[in-house]
Formats: C-alpha cells, structure tokens, sequence
C-alpha cells in the first residue's frame, strides 16, 4: 500500500477511534421530555386540567410541589425571580412554565428514565422527587 494513502487511511481511523471514544455525557439534551410524554404526565397528574390552582402542598396542572420545582432550577415567569415568595406558585399555575419545570427536573434526574418506549408507562409516582433514579 503506499505510504500516503496508509497514513491518510490511519489518520481518519484514528479520528474516528476518538469519535466513537468521546465523552459526551456533559452533553444535555434541551429537551428531554417530548410533547406526548409532557401530555401524558399532565394527563396523570391533573386531566391537564387548566384551571387546577395550588392545592395543598402542589400546583397546576403538573401537580409540582415546591421540592420539585426548586430541583428542577426554579424556573420563574417573566418579571419574576426565583427569590420571590410567589415564583413558585406562579410558575406551577402556569402551563408553559410548569412544562419547563418537568423539563428541567427531568435534565438533572431523568437519565435513563426517557429510555421507556411509547409502549410502556411510567407512573407520576416514579417521577416524583425523593424517589429512586437509577
């Protein structure tokens, strides 16, 4: 084989070698929750029902308690800080905020969890936070 080639050919498995290797664990999805499966959770938790306020110790449609919004990063409403004592509750009322609750909660412990194919279900209570995530 000649030797240009020979390297070339070494050079571009070795890259690929590197590639295949890489750590890519610190790599976040965006998203980890797809629609249908945010569809589902708030189906479980409240019949994604709009109108559900803060009932006892959870909020929204999403049924978050405060432990579980403030895992997931205490996302908060425009205007709103994290320090405030309504952001929790504002945020939980609120649909699209409340999603991107589930998402973050769902970046920092959900690994492996979104593995589960459309066949199979995950109950609320697997979700919850101070559960086991393996």
């Amino acid at each position: 084989m000649n030797p240009k080639v020979f390297a070339c050919f070494a050079g571009v498995l070795l890259a690929l070698i590197a590639v295949v290797n890489a750590d890519v664990s610190h790599l976040v999805q965006e998203n980890p929750v797809t629609e249908v499966c945010l569809r589902c959770i708030c189906d479980a938790s409240s019949g994604c029902d709009p109108t559900v306020r803060c009932s006892g110790e959870s909020c929204g449609m999403f049924r978050i308690t405060w432990a579980y919004w403030a895992d997931a990063g205490k996302p908060v409403l425009p205007g709103d800080a994290p320090e405030s004592q309504a952001a929790y509750a504002n945020c939980a009322n609120d649909p699209q905020c409340a999603a991107s609750t589930v998402q973050g909660y769902m970046r920092k412990f959900g690994q492996g969890m979104m593995s589960v194919s459309a066949g199979n279900t995950v109950t609320r209570r697997e979700l919850e936070p101070g559960r086991d995530r393996e």
